[in-house]
């Protein structure tokens, strides 16, 4: 059939390429030339079209120079098509056909670049599922860019894609839970999965698993070891926790994939095949020389760090430090470093220690120190054993271990133990596996609101205006870590079950044991099929008093945050009304709608509702149990005493809990402002109270 010259307001220039399903054209529009990609079956299945539609839905909503921009979507004769920018270029696949294998490190280079666009993908919930080399372009100027989203699954999408059952996707390139069916454990790591491949591909020519029929390469998927990569150890060590069977071994994101690539670099005749990282991000190194000190800080360069010769030392001699080399974190959590450095006068065979690590100089008088340490900072002493124990003075060692983001802080936050970084920006509590961000310190934090805002505001009612803290400023001396959201039903249940004797030893946090029926029930939280229901494992924790939310921290090394905390961390410092900043959004926070309808969402639903320091959720959903700071006066008390009195409510003491941000149940404005206050007796579970979780950053003198 004949095909037209136009389609829609689309002038056909030229076919770009063909396959079973359609065809891509070459088209312009204006003096703009695109690709065109027209579904040519006329026999096209709802799945089908399904898939083509999420295509441009998915990509279309990624704004990224790595990822391919949709311009269009419509319909000619029938038939779906869309249109997107047209890349000029090549594919990785008919890269490795035309001139084979990549060097490494051009191709850590390209899926370094591709993991930073497939993080942008993930942060806006976009799975790609189909990463291989043939959906990546190389631009003119050697950039690679991600195509093809008709694979891409929604985070929302998960439970009706659970139930089709179907396998998607390449088999070569595609993770054990994909190949296997199991779409409901599919996530940003199976795409890790498929980047590893991809970097195995190029490295080596074809992809770690390739058998003679489809069927054969996804049992050796789910059933053989990954090669080894071949080119060093730590790059092989990137590329088999990629290529890990299960998705807990691998990289939790395609931004710490990214993270550990950029700090690789090829082995040279300077640093031997199994060179670490030489980068020196955030790194702080003290240099003491017999008779003197010498101290100095690096960044990492633009640049690739590579060893140099050793500088001719000025004062004294003794033990010099050249360079610090960061590398992986290995299987028990501990990162690798490398020390390097020399003896002046040289000298070999002097025994070194430093930590747990020992080496001698070679004849050269260098040396090459490897140790493994938790992230965080360090202070050590290189030290030699020995004839020359007493002649050579000790040199300390001030350094940061962690990813790079965390290395090029300034300065890093000290982490107390058990308080490990992720994600970029985000830290991992031990015990309960709560995701925490970092708070500065600071010299003046402005909260509450001045009386004339409040009227500038438009707040008429007496009710709310008492409800707001006075104006007035503080100072935040240490820095502290915040949850990054409210604690969830499915944290509180574990909690219930592990801590039972814990919790009955430490009576004071159960103050009515009426309250422990409000825990998660799964069948409560079913089978009325409101969405306002006590507990769905996801959604933030409520029904809570100051008791509940101590005895958690208690249990967990935790502790609840203060007002003052709580407040910085809502308004990042600013004084601003809402996490957002000065103007009321209430389709950005979760409280009540129009229609009334309420409901207790999973934390992080509401994107919008940010705070600076990167907490979700801190203008609605729950409020938020705190310690309180301020005094607080007698006239509240009054005010909730006869609140509770009407009801029936007794107050055990004059002691009440202090309540932060809106929630759900609350639809004015003003509900949801930082300076909002609410007010609740110690032993009394507002049905919509929760709390999240906070952490002290520890003195430099209390750093493990």
């Amino acid at each position: 059939m004949a095909l037209p010259s136009h389609i829609g307001e689309y002038q056909l220039l030229g076919e770009i390429a063909r396959g079973g399903m359609g065809v891509v054209y070459r088209v312009q529009r204006g003096e703009r030339e695109l690709a065109l990609k027209l579904i040519l079956s006329d026999e096209l299945s709802a799945d089908e079209r399904a898939r083509f539609e999420r295509e441009a839905v998915s990509a279309a909503q990624l704004s990224h120079p790595g990822v391919v921009t949709v311009i269009d979507l419509g319909q000619h004769g029938g038939r779906p098509y869309l249109v997107m920018d047209l890349l000029e270029g090549e594919s990785l696949r008919e890269r490795l056909r035309r001139s084979g294998p990549l060097e490494p490190g051009e191709a850590v280079r390209l899926v370094e670049a591709v993991a930073r666009a497939v993080a942008h993908a993930h942060a806006q919930g976009v799975i790609h599922r189909d990463i291989k080399p043939d959906n990546v372009v190389l631009r003119p100027d050697g950039e690679p860019v991600l195509t093809d989203f008709g694979l891409a699954l929604q985070q929302s999408d998960k439970e009706r894609l659970t139930q089709t059952g179907t396998t998607l996707g390449t088999p070569s390139y595609m993770p054990p839970e994909q190949a296997d069916g199991r779409v409901d454990e599919i996530g940003p790591r199976s795409d890790v999965y498929a980047l590893g491949a991809t970097l195995f591909a190029l490295i080596r020519g074809a992809p770690p698993f390739k058998a003679a029929s489809a069927l054969a390469t996804i049992a050796a998927v789910l059933t053989e070891p990954a090669p080894p990569l071949g080119v060093d150890p730590q790059l092989d060590g990137i590329v088999g926790r990629c290529l890990e069977k299960e998705p807990a071994g691998r990289f939790a994101s395609a931004s710490e994939l990214a993270e550990e690539l950029s700090g690789w670099r090829e082995p040279d005749s300077a640093s031997g095949p199994g060179a670490l990282i030489a980068a020196g991000v955030g790194l702080l190194v003290a240099l003491a020389l017999l008779g003197g000190a010498l101290a100095f800080a690096s960044r990492r360069p633009a640049a690739a760090s590579r060893p140099t010769a050793n500088p001719a030392p000025s004062g004294p001699r003794g033990l010099v430090l050249s360079e610090v080399r960061h590398g992986l974190r290995g299987p028990s959590g501990r990162w690798t470093v490398r020390l390097l450095g020399y003896l002046d006068p040289p000298r070999g065979g002097v025994e070194l220690r430093v930590a747990e690590a020992s080496s001698a100089t070679n004849e050269a008088g260098r040396f090459n120190l490897e140790l493994r340490l938790p992230a965080g900072h360090h202070r050590l002493e290189l030290r030699a054993s020995g004839p020359l124990s007493e002649e050579l003075r000790p040199l300390p060692i001030a350094l940061v271990c962690g990813p790079g983001w965390y290395r090029g802080l300034e300065p890093p936050p000290r982490l107390p133990a058990g308080l490990t970084p992720g994600q970029e920006g985000v830290y991992r509590w031990h015990a309960d596996g709560s995701e925490l961000v970092y708070v500065p310190p600071a010299a003046r934090v402005p909260l509450g609101m001045a009386v004339e805002a409040v009227e500038r505001a438009g707040i008429s009612d007496l009710q709310h205006a008492w409800q707001l803290l006075p104006r007035r400023e503080v100072q935040v001396e240490r820095g502290f870590f915040l949850g990054r959201f409210e604690v969830t039903w499915a944290q509180f249940d574990h909690y219930t079950k592990v801590a039972t004797a814990y919790r009955v030893r430490n009576r004071r946090f159960l103050t009515k044991p009426s309250h422990l029926p409000l825990l998660w029930d799964p069948g409560e939280a079913h089978k009325t099929g409101k969405r306002r229901v006590l507990g769905r494992p996801e959604g933030a924790m409520h029904r809570a008093n100051l008791g509940f939310a101590r005895g958690y921290c208690e249990w967990a090394g935790l502790r609840v945050p203060s007002e003052v905390e709580w407040e910085y961390a809502a308004s990042g410092g600013s004084g601003q009304r809402y996490p957002w900043g000065d103007a009321p959004r209430a389709s950005d926070f979760n409280g009540a709608g129009e229609d009334g309808q309420t409901y207790v969402a999973a934390p992080g639903s509401f994107p919008r509702d940010r705070s600076r320091f990167g907490c979700y959720d801190m203008a609605g959903n729950v409020r938020e149990l705190t310690e309180a700071h301020f005094e607080i006066e007698r006239r509240f008390y009054e005010a909730v005493e006869a609140a509770y009195a009407s009801g029936g409510e007794e107050l055990v003491d004059h002691d009440l809990a202090v309540l932060r941000g809106g929630s759900y149940t609350t639809s004015h404005a003003v509900n949801g402002m930082n300076s909002v206050r609410w007010f609740a007796p110690l032993t009394f579970a507002p049905y919509d109270a929760g709390f999240r979780v906070a952490l002290s950053e520890p003195a430099p003198e209390e750093q493990p």
